[in-house]
């Protein structure tokens, strides 16, 4: 295990994967099952990451020194949530998500590749313009927010209301 402190200066232990690179090479990851350090009680752990670069110190705990109760989630796992998730947003769960896209929208989605999630299903004659997505909500939060009105979150309605609220407070600015 190694305790990772990031420069905000909280720590964490991570039992690594590994250190992988995002899909546009943009950062480097620790990815492994991190377990929250200095809480004896909680030993359940999850899949998370630390981009290298924010990592200001870390040092290797030896075994005798761990809680013997720390369990890292399978190999085989992390390696599903990386391929559903990504690497940069593999702490999260994918869902499906719907997004209605403009024309101005769809061709955004064509010409803008970072971060761009893959079409999970593609529009219905009866709902024509409605995209779905299989990828997590900060991802699609990330991606479509900078749509503006050419996107617009059908579902799940917890992104549909961060989207909702983060766009009333933009309107609050300019109206002033």
């Amino acid at each position: 295990m190694v305790l990772v402190k990031t420069d905000s200066g909280k720590g964490v232990l991570i039992a690594p994967y590994g250190i992988l690179t995002d899909e546009w090479s943009s950062y480097n990851y620790l990815i492994g099952t991190v377990f929250p350090y200095g809480k004896a009680n909680d030993t359940k752990g999850y899949i998370d990451n630390r981009r290298i670069s924010f990592i200001s110190w870390c040092e290797v705990i030896p075994p005798k020194n761990i809680n013997p109760e720390y369990e890292p989630i399978p190999d085989e796992e992390i390696r599903k949530r990386i391929s559903a998730s990504g690497i940069q947003f593999v702490r999260s769960q994918p869902v499906e998500i719907k997004v209605r896209l403009t024309s101005a929208g769809k061709y955004l989605y064509d010409h803008v590749i970072y971060l761009r999630p893959n079409i999970y299903g593609e529009p219905t004659e009866s709902e024509p313009d409605i995209y779905t997505f299989f990828c997590t909500e900060k991802q699609a939060e990330y991606y479509f927010f900078k749509f503006g009105a050419d996107a617009e979150i059908i579902s799940p309605d917890s992104l549909r209301y961060t989207f909702k609220s983060k766009f009333e407070k933009a309107q609050e600015l300019y109206l002033k």
